[in-house]
């Protein structure tokens, strides 16, 4: 998935995938800011039954509206 966000390098994303059996999630760290990122996930050895995905910017910190707590992102793929 490609990420924008002007927050600073080191900031945690994570991606959460989700179905009524269960739950996986995995972290990725930031590693650039004011550009693009390709950031990627690796669920090697996890179930593929899931049909929810949920994405969790700067996971652990309340966003206030600022530049540093906008993100953008596009071309999610599999």
């Amino acid at each position: 998935m490609k990420v924008y966000t002007a927050a600073p390098i080191g900031t945690t994303v994570k991606l959460k995938l989700e179905s009524t059996t269960g739950s996986a999630e995995v972290d990725v760290i930031t590693t650039t800011t004011n550009q693009w990122e390709t950031l990627t996930w690796d669920f090697t050895g996890t179930p593929t039954d899931f049909n929810t995905l949920v994405l969790m910017f700067d996971f652990g910190n309340v966003g206030d509206g600022s530049a540093t707590s906008t993100f953008l992102f596009d071309d999610i793929e599999d």
